[in-house]
C-alpha cells in the first residue's frame, strides 16, 4: 500500500497553528509538525479514545524600562491545541515522538488489536 496524506483529518483549534503533514501506510502513521522555537517541555502530546491530541505554546514578555519606570511592555502567547482522529487501531503503547529542529515527528504503529486507552507520549 502506498504512503497515503492524512492532512485532510486534521482539525485544527481556533488561533495560531502550525504547519502539519500525517501520512499512513500499511505499517504506522507518521504525524510531522513545524514548531520552531519549542522545547519538548513546552510541548504536550497524548492519545485518548482513538484521538490523538498535540498541543503547546510559549508565553513570552518583552519590557523595556527607561530610569526604572516602564516605557514599554508587552506580553504575548503562541498556543495551539490540533487533534487528529486515528481510530482504534493503533499500538497507542509503541507511540513515540521527538522534537528536533524544530519539527516534531510523532510515530504511531499500527495495531491489529483494537484498544484506545488514555496515554500520555512523552515528547523526547
Amino acid at each position: 500500500m502506498p504512503n497515503r496524506q492524512l492532512s485532510h483529518l486534521a482539525a485544527p483549534s481556533r488561533g495560531a497553528s502550525p504547519l502539519f503533514a500525517v501520512f499512513e501506510d500499511e505499517h504506522e502513521v507518521d504525524v510531522f509538525a513545524d514548531l520552531p522555537g519549542l522545547s519538548g517541555a513546552e510541548v504536550s502530546v497524548r492519545c485518548e479514545e482513538g484521538v490523538l491530541y498535540i498541543s503547546g505554546g510559549k508565553v513570552d514578555m518583552n519590557e523595556k524600562r527607561v530610569a526604572g519606570h516602564f516605557r514599554f511592555r508587552e506580553n504575548w502567547a503562541e498556543i495551539f491545541s490540533h487533534s487528529l482522529e486515528l481510530g482504534d487501531h493503533m499500538d497507542w503503547s509503541r507511540a513515540d515522538a521527538s522534537l528536533k529542529d524544530g519539527v516534531l515527528t510523532v510515530r504511531l504503529p499500527k495495531s491489529a488489536v483494537s484498544a484506545s486507552p488514555r496515554i500520555e507520549i512523552p515528547v523526547h
